[in-house]
């Protein structure tokens, strides 16, 4: 049982950054609205109002559509934690371990089919977390990315406000941008492959 309210903002985010498809996702919109509406005010909800505000009034395959370009085809707004603080550094492997060994030390497994550093996932589990573990490290973290994101969304995309949702429920943190934010991000070295990349 979630009785916090920000226990409940993070199973919200959770949920919204989840892929907008299906019954599921657009079925249970009526029952996200009823959480938001019953959050005390503050930051965080109004931000969630605005999102579902913005999506009310546009077509499931237009979100859809924004989704994927935003978090499936561009590194610099993707949704997934380490992508965003190693890149293609071989560290990354290592900090995945380190989200799965956390994971199983709380009792929980990430889900099968994503990698652990998936935020929908993440944030899920800082709804449910023991509350008496700390996890103060990994809020920190995600504010760092979900900066980087919010510098790369568009100011007018449908998940700007959602992102700064999640910025207003995060611990604050001092940001001044991704190469001091993630100074072991390491790019795809492009040079060396053997064939043209077209990146769309």
């Amino acid at each position: 049982m979630l009785d916090e309210p920000k226990q409940v903002i993070y199973k919200l985010l959770s949920f919204l950054l989840g892929y907008p498809e299906g019954q599921d996702f657009w079925g249970s919109m009526a029952d996200v609205e009823i959480c938001v509406d019953d959050l005390p005010d503050s930051a965080e909800k109004s931000w969630l109002k605005k999102t579902l505000e913005s999506w009310s009034i546009c077509e499931s395959a237009d979100i859809r559509r924004e989704y994927i370009q935003n978090f499936d085809f561009r590194e610099s707004t993707c949704l997934y934690l380490t992508a965003h603080e190693y890149g293609d550094s071989r560290e990354r492997g290592v900090a995945l371990i380190a989200l799965h060994q956390m994971f199983r030390m709380a009792g929980y497994e990430a889900q099968a089919d994503e990698l652990p550093d998936y935020l929908p996932w993440l944030f899920e589990f800082l709804a449910v977390k023991p509350p008496e573990m700390l996890v103060g490290e990994l809020e920190g973290r995600l504010a760092r990315v979900c900066h980087r994101i919010l510098d790369n969304l568009s100011e007018t995309s449908l998940y700007n406000p959602l992102i700064c949702a999640a910025l207003a429920t995060l611990p604050q943190v001092n940001y001044e941008g991704e190469t001091t934010a993630f100074p072991k991000r390491q790019k795809a070295d492009l040079h060396q492959l053997p064939f043209p990349v077209d990146f769309q």
